[in-house]
């Protein structure tokens, strides 16, 4: 039986591939399946999940996009959570391609995480008249 969701050891770093946005603002949602900490719970693995965004006339990576409150979209998945955690980031005034980028920012050699991306909640801006 194959095993549910995508699988990262510490010290991967991986892209998703392009994909076009469906509406200007997307609510994204990541799902801890399980992981593996050797030193947990004082350095329990982190796996962070950046969205990126840029136009398809636009070369290189992208830019960090924006999440609704301000700060950079990053969905963060380990840190004290148990399996079936959901991380939720709401991206903002999203530009014509979107990608994910995985990173490790904390955990040790041997942890790994295995998650899964649900699917995207997209919408555009309302407009009160």
């Amino acid at each position: 039986m194959a095993a549910l969701g995508t699988e990262l050891k510490y010290g991967d770093e991986a892209w998703t591939a392009w994909f076009d946005r469906r509406a200007e603002n997307c609510q994204f949602r990541a799902e801890l399946v399980d992981f593996y900490a050797s030193d947990s719970p004082a350095n329990d693995p982190t796996l962070q999940i950046s969205i990126y965004h840029k136009n398809a006339e636009d070369t290189g990576d992208g830019t960090a996009a924006t999440a609704a409150v301000g700060r950079s979209a990053v969905l963060e998945l380990g840190n004290g959570q148990a399996s079936g955690d959901i991380s939720v980031v709401t991206a903002v005034d999203l530009k014509e391609l979107v990608r994910f980028k995985f990173e490790w920012p904390a955990g040790v050699a041997n942890d790994w995480i295995r998650h899964r991306l649900l699917t995207p909640a997209w919408f555009d801006a309302s407009s009160n008249s």
